[in-house]
């Protein structure tokens, strides 16, 4: 990768060097290691997408939610195919996730895990906010990857190429469904963290009947992605234990 002479200077960086290739499947998203003329090392996340439309709209908005305070990495620079953004040094939420229910393993820590749930939920209704006051409309991430958020000493969100108008419990449906199939999937732990979270977005005024339909499409879509079978006696297992609370 080439960055422009421009930011070079400005930032005073004197050489830099592709670290690490993330994990992508859409995109190349590269950790670049930076030196600056004082010797500090810094990094930046450099993401090269192939459709230039979707590019630009992920750059204004990472722009726009940056500048009304919204925790996401800033944008350093854009180029024809590719921006330059902040890298945010931190866990992934799928490794936190994954991290707090080995931690769990003897003993469910429901308040740690509200304070996880809602903090969450306080970012993407932001979004949510934010966006809308933007454009109008009632815009979704669609994309709910567990790796699309850092959890630091803030939740970092990105990853805005996919987004669309919707309803928001699409979102929240897909996400549960992530957090149920990731391995090891459907886990005791897994099952009770999405029922907390599920009564904590009963809070927020979602419609629990919608997000439940949208977490049934969603392992659909898993087992055809992952060529792994999830049978219909198991979604409906699965589905009624994390709903157990609802009688809607």
């Amino acid at each position: 990768m080439v960055i422009k002479d421009e930011f070079l200077s400005n930032e005073k960086i004197s050489e830099y060097e592709v670290e690490k290739v993330f994990d992508s499947k859409k995109n190349t998203v590269e950790l670049i290691k930076a030196t600056k003329t004082n010797g500090n090392g810094v990094y930046y996340v450099h993401k090269i997408l192939s459709n230039h439309k979707k590019m630009l709209k992920e750059i204004e908005l990472l722009n726009y939610l940056f500048e009304k305070g919204l925790d996401v990495p800033k944008v350093y620079y854009e180029d024809e195919e590719s921006f330059l953004i902040e890298y945010i040094e931190g866990e992934t939420l799928l490794e936190h996730i994954t991290r707090l229910e080995k931690e769990q393993k003897e003993k469910f820590n429901y308040r740690s895990n509200n304070r996880l749930i809602y903090k969450f939920l306080n970012w993407i209704e932001k979004f949510y906010e934010l966006v809308k006051e933007k454009t109008g409309e009632n815009i979704i991430l669609e994309d709910m990857n567990l790796r699309n958020f850092i959890y630091a000493d803030k939740l970092y969100g990105f990853d805005f190429e996919d987004c669309h108008v919707g309803k928001k419990e699409r979102d929240i449906g897909r996400f549960c469904a992530f957090l149920l199939t990731y391995s090891f999937a459907f886990t005791n732990w897994k099952v009770r963290f999405t029922r907390q979270m599920l009564k904590a977005v009963e809070d927020y005024g979602y419609d629990l009947d919608l997000i439940r339909e949208e977490i049934d499409k969603e392992f659909i879509s898993i087992t055809k992605r992952r060529g792994t079978k999830i049978p219909r006696s198991l979604r409906d297992l699965i589905l009624g234990r994390v709903f157990s609370f609802y009688n809607g």
